[in-house]
């Protein structure tokens, strides 16, 4: 009964602690800390701007879990984040590292799950607090991608709320869509989603590098029916050849085109989508329930 009394304690604190990252209005009393006990140092590393961080829900929730904790907010170039982020291999933003007298406080057996160690500290996994900002990456404003599966229902809609963000959805280059796979050790492409979708992808990357001012249009028309194997249906244009589009799709050329378009996918190991990633750094999900508004306030919040 003892592990399994621990087990619960552990699994109860760890609901806690997500209830109150993601419903911040439910409200735990803190608890004061013993006098004299050492101070609880808690490091956030964050980029000076980061649109899709959702940083204070985690604060407030450790803040309720833990007694008076110190909060220092570093920057990722500064020395000690440096230092944090080399010693816990931290790839991405933001990030929350506690110092080691978390060892100290009463709810740090049952919490422990929730942290990855490091000699003196204490990361708190990514997977409980959401990470948005990929580190090392190059910022380029203006610059909008997003990354999709053709063969997923949800896309569709998806894309044409899409439209609603580029004034000029042919000719806008701030603007570009991705496809999800991967480039596997014998340079073969593989996605997800198995054949349909690899073979749908690289119909796409063709026909975006041959017919750049009507590929949009078949692209809308495949999301809307991809489980019909007559793709041809959707060359309603007479000035596309088939027979080029097929040329392409089966040969180096299509491999090609179709490996450049997820390249940003291999690049950030994305296996699952639709995402947006906003100048070329910051990422962010959206569901089936997601309307243009919600889309719009993630990029201008």
């Amino acid at each position: 009964m003892g592990n399994t009394d621990q087990r619960m304690k552990s699994f109860f604190l760890i609901f806690i602690f997500c209830l109150l990252v993601f419903q911040p209005d439910f409200i735990l009393a803190q608890a004061s800390a013993p006098a004299g006990q050492e101070s609880l140092t808690l490091w956030i590393i964050a980029p000076e701007i980061c649109r899709t961080c959702k940083i204070q829900p985690v604060v407030n929730s450790l803040k309720a879990l833990f007694a008076k904790v110190v909060i220092q907010s570093l920057k990722p170039d500064d020395p000690l984040a440096q230092e944090l982020i080399k010693k816990h291999k931290i790839t991405m933003l933001p990030a929350y590292i506690f110092s080691k007298s978390l060892a100290k406080e009463a709810n740090f057996s049952q919490f422990q799950n929730a942290l990855i160690p490091a000699q003196d500290s204490y990361y708190v996994n990514p997977s409980m607090t959401g990470v948005s900002y990929f580190l090392g990456r190059e910022v380029i404003p203006g610059k909008l991608d997003l990354l999709i599966f053709i063969t997923r229902a949800e896309t569709l809609p998806l894309v044409k709320m899409v439209e609603g963000i580029i004034p000029q959805k042919r000719h806008n280059r701030s603007f570009i869509l991705n496809l999800i796979g991967q480039i596997e050790e014998n340079q073969e492409a593989k996605s997800g989603l198995g054949k349909h979708e690899l073979q749908e992808g690289e119909l796409y990357a063709c026909m975006e590098n041959l017919y750049p001012e009507k590929f949009w249009d078949y692209l809308l028309c495949r999301l809307a029916d991809s489980d019909n194997l007559f793709w041809e249906d959707c060359l309603t244009d007479k000035s596309i050849k088939k027979e080029k589009v097929v040329q392409c799709a089966r040969t180096d050329q299509g491999k090609k085109l179709y490996a450049k378009r997820i390249q940003l996918s291999q690049e950030l190991q994305i296996q699952y989508g639709p995402l947006f990633v906003l100048d070329n750094v910051e990422i962010f999900g959206v569901t089936p329930q997601s309307t243009l508004q919600d889309i719009m306030s993630a990029i201008n919040p």
